[in-house]
């Protein structure tokens, strides 16, 4: 079949066959491969990046969701209707937006059976963790990070016979006079990749987190702040649209700005870390603020020298953090049982206390301010300040420093407009033939906030993408 735009005889076009072609090498991409290879059809993956991964190689790690065999080992009675309660709960608390009430129900009916997916292919979970307002515990961590799931999916995808081709992005979709489409890749350099699908094509390249001109249309004031995955170009989101697809761009949490600490996974500093007394100060060792005002405080790190700041804390703040001792295994809940603080949601454990945190890159501490400036590099003099006078943020040894922590666009919530079956639709709700969306890409207006939610939605839109679209029949 003669592909439009495409000339025969020219020697930089290559051709690949097969089933089901995955744009995207993230965590939803290779789900969607690894369900589609198991219904016995050809699948490849073509990720932009030169290696598999995407965002939820970035994430610490959690998925929440309800009726899995960890929740039931744990004899803990849940359900999906009582998750969609939680979530609810949530959104009710959060900024106001466009919300798939039924695709959101529809992702919680989803959470056992994913979860326990990853598990049979090889991801192995901590928890399951509690994360208030939820009522139950239900938040899974795999070990160490968020790369477990990377690592696993690919694994799955090499033994199934998946085709997994890096450095790959796709420049356009071809339609053919039935309604079906091809992908014209570019490869590396000057290269050019055809790939002809005989069943369907799946958009699973991310969001649109570093694309300039979606942020410049939706992020406002915010829209220089840098992208936590620097890939996340909107390319699927800028394919579907061509081929005529609806996007939501209102979701309630599009483009929130978030504050990580710089080295990856980007661990986020928790709320609770300020209301117990600890401070954020820039590199001048000035300190920054309201720090009980999340946004108020990413505006300020944001105008701060490199926009990146640290968060300091004394002793006096340590004794208010929950420490493994008062947790009650297998779950890391004793900052939840206490009433006290932890330093920051992180992977396996869930939840990082104080002695989580030695060892790390992100972590500083000294039995003197001075010693605390020698480990971070801030001015000494700046410090002694802090620590001087009856109104010292700083007051008793030891000292510790959390950082340096940047303000980032972590993710972008809306995306192309789906189905239960992840196929992608129309203004007029119609699917377009041969053509499914997973993750970011048809993230639709499902709700997604707390922790574990984006990753359950990658995982399990990719596995209903993956397996719906091995379902057709091959095109003649």
């Amino acid at each position: 079949m003669r592909k439009r735009g495409m000339a025969d005889d020219d020697p930089a076009v290559a051709c690949l066959d097969t089933d089901v072609l995955v744009v995207g090498g993230g965590g939803a991409g290779l789900m969607a491969a690894v369900a589609a290879a198991r219904q016995r059809v050809g699948v490849a993956v073509l990720e932009a990046d030169w290696r598999m991964g995407g965002t939820t190689a970035l994430a610490i790690g959690s998925v929440t969701g309800a009726g899995s065999v960890l929740q039931r080992v744990a004899a803990i009675a849940d359900s999906p209707a009582d998750h969609y309660a939680d979530l609810m709960a949530i959104a009710a608390a959060g900024p106001p937006g466009a919300m798939n009430t039924a695709l959101t129900q529809w992702l919680c009916e989803q959470g056992g059976a994913t979860i326990d997916l990853l598990a049979e292919l090889g991801v192995s979970f901590t928890g399951p963790h509690p994360e208030p307002p939820h009522r139950r515990y239900r938040m899974h961590n795999a070990r160490p990070t968020g790369q477990a799931y990377i690592r696993t999916l690919e694994q799955a995808a090499g033994m199934l016979g998946v085709t997994l081709l890096g450095g790959c992005r796709v420049a356009r979709l071809l339609w053919d006079v039935d309604g079906t489409v091809d992908a014209t890749v570019a490869g590396v350099a000057t290269d050019v990749l055809a790939v002809r699908a005989r069943r369907a094509v799946v958009l699973a390249a991310g969001d649109a987190a570093a694309d300039p001109t979606w942020r410049a249309a939706h992020l406002g004031p915010w829209q220089d702040l840098p992208a936590l995955n620097p890939l996340a170009r909107g390319d699927g989101l800028r394919l579907g649209v061509d081929a005529g697809a609806s996007t939501v761009d209102d979701a309630p949490q599009t483009g929130v700005p978030s504050l990580r600490f710089a080295q990856p996974p980007h661990l986020a500093p928790a709320r609770g870390l300020f209301r117990a007394g600890a401070i954020a100060v820039d590199r001048a060792g000035r300190r920054l603020g309201p720090e009980r005002k999340r946004a108020a405080l990413c505006q300020a790190v944001a105008a701060a020298p490199g926009r990146q700041c640290y968060v300091l804390l004394d002793a006096e703040v340590a004794a208010h953090l929950a420490t493994a001792a008062d947790d009650a295994p297998p779950s890391r809940d004793g900052w939840y049982r206490t009433g006290k603080a932890y330093i920051a949601t992180i992977g396996e454990r869930a939840y990082a206390y104080l002695d989580d945190c030695r060892g790390q890159p992100w972590f500083a501490e000294g039995a003197t301010l001075a010693d605390l400036a020698r480990a971070t590099g801030l001015p000494a003099e700046a410090l002694a300040a802090l620590g001087a006078g009856p109104d010292a943020a700083l007051r008793r040894p030891p000292y510790y420093a959390l950082g340096p922590v940047g303000v980032w666009t972590a993710f972008t919530d809306g995306g192309l407009r789906v189905d239960t079956a992840m196929r992608v639709l129309r203004a007029d709700g119609t699917p377009l033939p041969r053509l499914f969306a997973a993750g970011a890409t048809g993230q639709d207006a499902v709700f997604l906030g707390g922790h574990g939610h984006h990753l359950l939605w990658a995982f399990a839109s990719g596995r209903v993408a993956g397996a719906s679209a091995a379902a057709l029949p091959p095109r003649a």
